[in-house]
């Protein structure tokens, strides 16, 4: 039966999940008494501006260039 439930599909992505939850928290940790964590701040609000104005105005150039950016810094390309 293909419908039927397995736990031991569940393992992987929970584990990843994990991991990447880890370290996103002791990134952050760390960056969070340096002076480097106003930067990553502003790094995000602009990003995630300028991801809004592009929806918004339905700039297609602007959100091409963002999607293919942002591809250049996941390591994994599906």
């Amino acid at each position: 039966m293909p419908d039927q439930f397995h736990i031991q599909d569940l393992w992987r992505p929970a584990l990843e999940i994990l991991i990447l939850a880890v370290m996103i928290y002791y990134v952050f940790r760390f960056l969070r008494g340096t002076r480097g964590w106003p930067v990553v701040i502003g790094f995000v609000v602009v990003l995630l501006a300028l991801a809004l104005v592009t929806t918004l105005l339905k700039l297609q150039v602007l959100r091409w260039l963002l999607v293919t950016f942002s591809g250049i810094f996941s390591p994994w390309r599906c």
